[in-house]
């Protein structure tokens, strides 16, 4: 999937992109990699590219998930990690730690677009929309 994402805080539009690199089986995690705007308490300008592996819960509406991920900013590896709750089809809620500080997200997501609203390091709310061709 190849998207653009826009930061009103700082007046960016970046570039995002996600490639499924192996598909989730029962016995084996999802593995994706994908690059976005370093956007969460960093300046303008700034991508992080990253692996992640992610793998639901047989009979649970969890799905952990880590993440090797190279930041612009930091200019080094930090590793996010979270748990995804998925409430119906398209929603879903997100507890994550992102490699620096943590925070929740309750998103919206369809084939062609998504909505997240986050309460960033539990100090401030945030809103993103993104969408995807």
């Amino acid at each position: 999937m190849l998207g653009l994402e826009y930061n009103s805080q700082v007046g960016e539009v970046a570039f995002r992109g996600t490639c499924v690199a192996v598909q989730e089986t029962e016995r084996t995690p999802q593995v994706h990699f994908g690059t976005s705007s370093d956007r969460i308490g960093t300046p303008e300008g700034y991508q992080q590219y990253s692996v992640t592996f992610a793998k639901a819960i047989p009979g649970a509406p969890i799905s952990p998930y880590v993440s090797v991920t190279y930041s612009e900013f930091d200019e080094q590896l930090v590793f996010p990690f979270g748990l995804n709750y998925q409430l119906d089809e398209n929603w879903s809620l997100l507890g994550m730690h992102d490699g620096r500080k943590s925070h929740v997200m309750l998103n919206y997501g369809a084939e062609e677009y998504y909505v997240q609203l986050g309460w960033i390091w539990f100090e401030r709310a945030s809103v993103t929309v993104g969408f995807g061709f």
